[in-house]
């Protein structure tokens, strides 16, 4: 079959009907059958009256289950049974409890039937579902490619995930994404066409000036406005000063100072200058923003910003909010010059290609909760104790210092420049065409039918009149749409993957990207063992490639997205704002990769002795030491209540409905994320906390009379003690000790007792308690990050070696680097 002179992408996809997204291992899994001799009275006798037809508390049910275990999600069931019978929560204290010799017998028997159907799970295979690239791997693969980097909201979204977008069972793949990666793959190939054949630039500096074209705009704006009053105090009737009625007129009359008064006083103020004041809401202006257009791809770029503050004003208006227009790069600085003496500031920008508005660019904000100077900006101002009524933070100018480029060249452009100009032609584009997919394809060597077909397809193209560069364009666009690279294909016919599909998985696993020379070197020679290994993760998170695993991990592990969901009043918690939402993400990111780098123990998540914070959080928390606006380790004072994820203003802010604090959903992540112990979702129609309260309730006594309820008070008994420890910090993470309730303020109780029967008063106290189950916490993090790493959730069949992990890890006192080199060699991680 011959590729077609016009390209449709429905006749191509005949060739990539081989698209799949799972495969089987096995077709049949032998059963396990539980025995009912003794277990089925159990169940009736102490459980089904819970658990039944008629109630079904936490969700379960137990008079309809299988009792025949061909599946992990059937033995999974099972394997929660034992858990609690195992834990004694179940039956309640307050039911009769079965005797000792009855409950013996259910445990052995369960667990005799539950290993048995482990071995033969983990033996008989489940499922491999193959996964394609997520868009962070693809623009990490483009880049290690071409050495450009595009947006990735040029590609289509990825699907949602109930963990992580490395898991193929969750992926999808239809006739529109195809087109989609098509047209994209030839728009990647055509602009890495382009910019391989340029040499690199010397780094130079270009100054702009971010109020010169607003300036200007406003100076005939408001030289308008004032032409038009003075005619109408003239005496002018109004239709010759151009206004449609009388109404029109005295619109423009009222609105006037509030209009145009803020803007005289703003261009008054530049006297003539070029720079801008970050002064929201100006009509006119176009809010100090950069644009990079004729940036190089390949590079990055330095802004240094030459800014001061306004005299008078707070230090709390004092932080410049920085990011790019696609919102990939951002940053939160301090301004620390004056109007008179400006300081400088720094912020790095990569340029992306392909973003959806087509232009490079960044801009400057006040880290202020509003965006418009009005009542409610006003209303800020009185809060904060600022009594000026101008802008805090002038931009006089910018110098754009660039192109820096990498020191390692990407794949194509090192082809290029080796094989000499000639392969980019014509002549040469058999090998051109090979030896890019053979790299496309992470080193698999493509059929010569393949070629063949590349080859004919580039040909027919340039016979139809397309030049050199459209017609290999189209050709490498088919290369990056095949399988072989928008999937990690890895062969179904053994249980074991290859050196090859190992180095490949452990890159993707710790860069999000293929692997470098020295990896595919290493796979080759089959010397990638023990120590070799163990320097391999070493070099490779000491690497920047690791940016993505520290941020594409702990991104989805923490849940930030629902982070940034939360819609936090303004008016109520005038310190939140934009800025501390960019900061307080960035936080969790620097936190993990410090924990990683300096391989500490994984406990530290819930307590340390320091923060990983900027100078623009060291304010926001009060904690003095952060003298710059990169992150870094600081070491923390006595009797600080910050330290771990705990305290950190994402999981707080999380932890509440943007409003209140919420002790439940608080307690339900510490049970989810620190203890592995997630509990059952709630049953349906339960009504929100406080919604048919008519007086104003604390959070304790709102969560008291939600535990009332009979189909609430099971789960939240050990829900809501740990939910109280937390109560210290408010919606936005910012501790207190007084919580406001109507007009009213009580002081907080944050304390509890925990179903065990231990009673702890405060965040210190619940920490210590927690520090005691880090075996939970490092068993979360070890199923966690291989399933992130392997690219398919963790089975109940996974269990037994999860658990050996866990025992090793214990030996490193569960140091992070260490349980993720445990991970990567053990044989989990080269198996399906």
């Amino acid at each position: 079959m011959k590729f077609q002179k016009q390209y449709s992408p429905p006749r191509l996809m005949i060739l990539v009907g081989y698209l799949i997204v799972g495969i089987s291992k096995a077709e049949t899994t032998q059963a396990t059958i539980v025995p009912t001799k003794h277990i089925q009275p159990f169940l009736e006798k102490h459980c089904i009256n819970c658990h039944g037809p008629e109630k079904q508390k936490g969700q379960l049910r137990f008079d309809d289950i299988s009792w025949s275990i061909s599946t992990n999600d059937k033995a999974q069931h099972w394997q929660d049974i034992l858990d609690v019978l195992n834990a004694n929560e179940m039956p309640p204290e307050e039911k009769p409890q079965p005797e000792k010799e009855e409950l013996l017998e259910v445990l052995n028997t369960l667990t005799k039937t539950l290993n048995t159907a482990r071995k033969r799970l983990t033996a008989s295979g489940g499922e491999i579902t193959m996964r394609h690239l997520n868009r962070r791997e693809y623009v990490n693969s483009i880049r290690d490619l071409f050495g450009i980097h595009i947006s990735e909201n040029a590609l289509p979204e990825d699907a949602e995930s109930e963990n992580f977008d490395t898991a193929g069972s969750a992926q999808y793949f239809s006739s529109v994404n195809f087109e989609r990666y098509y047209d994209l793959g030839t728009k990647i190939a055509r602009e890495g066409l382009n910019w391989s054949g340029k040499p690199y630039q010397e780094p130079s500096k270009v100054t702009r000036y971010p109020g010169q074209h607003g300036n200007k705009r406003l100076k005939s704006s408001i030289a308008d406005a004032q032409k038009k009053k003075q005619q109408l105090e003239a005496g002018v009737h109004w239709k010759k000063v151009g206004f449609k009625d009388e109404v029109d007129k005295r619109l423009f009359l009222d609105r006037y100072e509030g209009r145009y008064g803020l803007s005289e006083k703003y261009l008054d103020r530049l006297k003539g200058r070029e720079g801008s004041y970050i002064f929201n809401g100006l009509r006119g202006t176009d809010d100090a923003t950069i644009h990079l257009d004729k940036a190089d791809p390949r590079a990055a770029y330095r802004l240094k910003i030459y800014a001061g503050t306004v005299a008078g004003t707070p230090e709390a208006r004092h932080y410049l909010y920085t990011r790019t227009r696609s919102h990939s790069e951002h940053k939160v600085m301090k301004v620390t010059g004056t109007e008179q003496n400006l300081g400088t500031l720094e912020f790095l920008t990569t340029p992306k290609l392909l973003s959806d508005d087509k232009r490079n660019a960044v801009t400057f904000y006040e880290a202020s909760p509003f965006l418009t100077y009005d009542r409610k900006f006003k209303n800020y101002q009185r809060q904060i104790g600022d009594k000026t009524d101008f802008a805090s933070i002038y931009i006089d100018r910018v110098d754009v210092e660039g192109p820096f480029y990498p020191k390692k060249s990407n794949f194509f452009g090192n082809l290029i420049s080796k094989e000499g100009k000639d392969l980019a032609g014509p002549d040469n584009a058999r090998e051109l065409i090979k030896k890019f997919a053979y790299e496309a394809f992470r080193r698999q060597t493509p059929e010569t039918a393949y070629i063949n077909e590349l080859v004919d397809y580039f040909e027919q193209n340039i016979e139809a009149g397309d030049r050199y560069e459209e017609a290999m364009s189209k050709t490498l666009g088919v290369v990056l749409t095949s399988p072989n690279f928008l999937y990690i294909q890895e062969s179904p016919t053994s249980n074991s993957i290859t050196a090859r599909e190992f180095v490949i998985r452990l890159s993707y696993f710790l860069w999000s990207s293929p692997p470098d020379e020295e990896l595919y070197q290493l796979a080759e020679s089959g010397t990638l063992h023990s120590e070799v290994l163990k320097e391999q993760v070493v070099r490779m998170l000491a690497d920047r490639k690791a940016e993505s695993f520290f941020k594409g991990f702990m991104d989805q592990w923490a849940e930030i997205d629902r982070f940034h969901a939360i819609s936090v009043d303004p008016q109520e918690y005038f310190h939140y704002n934009k800025g501390v939402q960019a900061s307080a993400t960035q936080e969790v990111y620097e936190f993990f990769k410090v924990l990683v780098k300096e391989n500490l123990p994984v406990e530290n998540i819930i307590d340390s002795d320091f923060v990983v914070i900027n100078q623009h959080l060291g304010h926001y928390y009060g904690i003095a030491g952060a003298q710059s606006d990169d992150f870094q380790k600081v070491p923390l004072p006595q009797k600080t209540k910050r330290g771990g994820f705990l305290t950190q203003t994402a999981f707080l802010t999380m932890g509440s409905n943007g409003e209140r604090s919420s002790p439940v959903i608080r307690g339900t992540m510490v049970l989810d994320k620190i203890l592995n112990d997630p509990p059952p979702p709630p049953p349906p129609n339960v009504p929100e906390l406080g919604l048919n309260v008519k007086e104003p309730l604390s959070n304790r006594e709102m969560v008291k009379l939600h535990q009332s309820q009979t189909q609430c008070s099971s789960c939240h008994s050990r829900i809501d003690p740990i939910g109280f420890g937390m109560e210290n910090f408010d919606a936005i993470g910012r501790f207190r000790t007084r919580e406001k309730i109507g007009k009213s303020e009580l002081d907080i109780e944050a304390g509890g007792t925990l179903v065990s029967g231990i009673t702890f008063n405060g965040i210190d106290e619940l920490k210590t308690l927690l520090k005691t189950q880090r075996h939970r916490l490092a068993r979360e993090f070890i199923e966690s990050m291989a399933s992130y790493g392997i690219g398919r959730d963790m089975e109940f069949s996974d269990d037994t070696a999860i658990h050996e992990l866990t025992v090793k890890c214990l030996d490193d006192d569960f140091r992070l680097q260490a349980m993720i080199y445990r991970i990567i060699s053990s044989p989990l991680f080269r198996s399906k």
